[in-house]
């Protein structure tokens, strides 16, 4: 028996009419190829990036690869990490980042505790990871190399 979601993004051209769904142990994320699922014990956090240098640089941290399944660039966007797989972030656009956010931290209040914090833009950022873990990582971030 199939479930209702707890959240549906609606279709719209700047998701080029996709649609991103949150259910009760999984999100699934439709592309042109195939649907992504991905289950909750494989998400690291998400964040919402409102422009397209934060949502370059929430894809490229960690030296992992990131994955554009829409008009992420262009607009305000989620970027979803996973644990595994090739691609462990993924940008995409629901119809309000901020709910599908909401929702996604609402449901994972169960299994790991996820802490909401803000980090030094003031943009909110849902992680596993305390915030002193993200103070001293920013920090390091910041050092360059001569």
């Amino acid at each position: 028996m199939k479930r209702d979601p707890l959240y549906r993004s609606k279709c719209s051209a700047k998701n080029f009419w996709k649609e991103y769904r949150i259910f009760d142990d999984r999100i699934e994320l439709d592309t042109f190829f195939k649907t992504i699922t991905i289950p909750f014990d494989e998400v690291e956090g998400a964040e919402v990036a409102q422009s397209y240098a934060e949502g370059v640089r929430l894809q490229l941290r960690g030296g992992k690869l990131g994955l554009k399944l829409d008009w992420a660039d262009l607009h305000e966007h989620v970027v979803l990490d996973k644990s595994t797989g090739v691609f462990r972030h993924l940008a995409f656009t629901p119809d309000d980042p901020e709910a599908f956010r909401a929702a996604l931290e609402g449901r994972s209040n169960g299994s790991e505790k996820r802490k909401t914090t803000r980090d030094d833009a003031g943009h909110r950022r849902t992680s596993r990871y305390s915030p002193q873990f993200h103070a001293c990582r920013s920090s390091l971030m910041r050092v360059r190399v001569y």
